[in-house]
């Protein structure tokens, strides 16, 4: 990829990054809570979706993967060949995961038009090893997502 497309950053969410299902779980916090130390803790610009602080995306509020969507997008136009398996996780699970899909429905225009140019961009510009990891199923599967949800503005 040659340029970088970048969304504009969020607030950190006053709900929190995580449901209350997962963050209040005493036995899920014994298991994670050095991840969910990492995501709160670490400035945005900082956070790394390297698998060392792996978590499931259903862990995370639909406002907490909206205020992570654009480091998320920086790092996966920066890291193209060589995604991380939370980067190429994410955009497999862009249309079926619960609250990306969510997320997802909530984004503007604007930021909906950048996702779709990083998806092809993906497909059509990157090598094919990465297509191959990620599938150009699920890469055709998130641009007719998109382009659906883009059609819901122009009509």
């Amino acid at each position: 990829m040659q340029k970088i497309y970048q969304i504009e950053n969020r607030n950190y969410p006053i709900s929190g990054l995580f449901l209350n299902k997962y963050r209040n779980d005493y036995y899920i916090c014994l298991e994670y809570q050095d991840d969910f130390n990492y995501y709160e803790n670490t400035p945005i610009d900082n956070i790394q979706f390297d698998g060392r602080h792996s978590l499931p995306w259903d862990f995370f509020t639909v406002a907490g993967l909206n205020y992570l969507l654009p480091r998320i997008l920086y790092l996966i136009q920066v890291e193209i060949d060589e995604l991380s398996v939370s980067l190429s996780d994410f955009i497999i699970n862009m249309t079926m995961t619960e609250r990306i899909v969510e997320m997802v429905g909530q984004l503007g225009v604007s930021d909906l038009n950048i996702l779709n140019l990083i998806i092809e961009n993906i497909l059509y510009e990157t090598n094919y090893k990465v297509i191959s990891e990620i599938g150009e199923y699920y890469l055709f599967l998130d641009l007719e997502f998109l382009a659906v949800k883009l059609s819901q503005y122009y009509n």
